[in-house]
């Protein structure tokens, strides 16, 4: 199951097979997911392409700018639509695919004579051809390619105008619907993510967090700022955390696994962060582990910042046989790192445990026992045992508080998945 938010209407949407796209500047990241599933997926825009190749040096239309033609649409949802194309020009589009599968692929066109025609590529395999009606050229109709076969990762997706004189609105699935996310099962291969461009929490909202503590999207990304003067002994006052929106996914907790977290973002300490004290532990990521038939909920790994190093740590339920590792030594500040985390829970000598800073992998333990509670003989966590993901501060070592410091922290690009094979998926250097 895919999750993803319309980014014109905040609207959850779904489709029997949908295929969701990259483009420059959509609000959340795109997957694939495969056809057997209800998959949810949003359009993207015929004007958010990442390449072309156009006839002519000038603008036609009276939207956007550069060589490829654009105009307003009369187009339900309003916005643009590429116009006045020639016969061998074309768009390209990145997207990345969250599963290998069978998918249906929908193109939003318009033509004034039949005929006219759109050829679709994946990496440069012809996925199929579609027809504009004729009828007019703002008269739009939705054309399918079906049974498209893909790989997961990353993908470039080419629109080739075969004729010309055709206009493109979007490409997305074939049918939408709104639906009710409590009715979705969001507890495997589900995409969590969010760019904060639009200053927005997205999917995303604030927890174990009280004020004047914060998590909130400011300027492109979001700021966690904790302020030692907000500490009164409890734990809400050692955060400044975001955890899924339960509106958004469908129960009381936040984003739940019971076997693979993945984990990507881009993560910035502030030029500031502990510079009084550097001394000190501050947790910067979470995967977090209830076992309700015990009244059991704590962390079961963090991605710390201890003593001026970059820093992981893991264990089995809430005991003290830790796994600890030095990820990197002198942690940066005001750097962005993009930082990928895999945990495969297990209590059977099973598990997975990586940790990737732009792209090198720092850290691994396989055949691991890492995670809380019940699990199930097929060594995944049973019903009264599940895991939550959490990014932000956890500034949980209160003997070494600074009087009057403040600790800052930024992140972006923050995708979560439940899947099997996220690394891709959540990539935060793809944006």
């Amino acid at each position: 199951m895919v999750y993803r938010i319309n980014r014109r209407t905040g609207a959850v949407l779904t489709a029997a097979a949908a295929l969701g796209f990259v483009g420059p500047a959509p609000a959340t990241a795109a997957v694939l997911p495969t056809a057997d599933a209800v998959a949810v997926a949003t359009q993207v825009e015929a004007e958010d392409f990442t390449d072309y190749e156009d006839s002519s040096s000038w603008h036609s239309g009276d939207c956007g700018s550069g060589p490829v033609d654009m105009q307003v649409t009369s187009d339900t949802g309003g916005g643009c639509n590429v116009g006045w194309t020639k016969a061998g020009e074309w768009l390209e589009y990145d997207i990345t695919t969250a599963n290998a599968g069978t998918v249906d692929l929908a193109l939003r066109v318009a033509a004034k004579n039949d005929g006219k025609r759109a050829q679709v590529s994946i990496d440069g395999t012809v996925a199929g051809v579609v027809t504009a009606s004729g009828e007019g050229w703002q008269s739009w109709t939705t054309e399918t390619i079906s049974g498209v076969e893909t790989s997961s990762g990353s993908h470039v997706v080419r629109v080739t105008f075969l004729d010309g004189d055709m206009n493109l609105n979007w490409l997305s699935s074939a049918e939408l619907e709104t639906v009710d996310p409590a009715e979705q099962d969001f507890t495997d291969g589900f995409l969590l993510s969010h760019d904060f461009d639009d200053d927005d929490m997205g999917p995303f909202v604030s927890c174990t967090t009280k004020s004047p503590n914060y998590a909130k999207a400011v300027d492109g990304r979001l700021e966690t700022h904790w302020y030692e003067t907000s500490y009164d002994g409890s734990r809400m006052t050692k955060g400044a955390e975001a955890c899924g929106d339960p509106e958004v996914v469908g129960n009381d907790v936040g984003y739940l696994t019971y076997k693979h977290a993945w984990m990507g973002f881009t993560l910035n300490l502030d030029e500031g962060f502990v510079a009084e004290n550097p001394y000190t532990q501050a947790g910067l990521a979470q995967v977090f582990g209830f076992d309700d038939s015990l009244g059991m909920s704590s962390w079961t790994a963090l991605l710390e910042y201890t003593d001026g190093d970059l820093t992981w740590v893991d264990r089995i339920d809430m005991g003290m046989n830790r796994q600890n590792a030095v990820i990197m030594e002198d942690v940066p500040r005001d750097q962005d790192l993009q930082i990928i985390i895999h945990v495969e829970l297990s209590k059977a000598d099973k598990g997975t445990v990586e940790v990737y800073v732009d792209g090198d992998l720092k850290y691994s333990r396989y055949d691991a026992n890492v995670g809380m509670g019940t699990f199930t003989d097929d060594d995944e966590q049973a019903d009264v045992s599940y895991t939550e993901f959490k990014i932000g501060q956890y500034d949980h070592t209160d003997s070494e508080y600074v009087s009057g410091e403040e600790r800052i922290v930024y992140y972006d690009n923050v995708s979560w998945f439940n899947g099997e094979d996220g690394y891709d998926v959540v990539d935060p250097s793809k944006g």
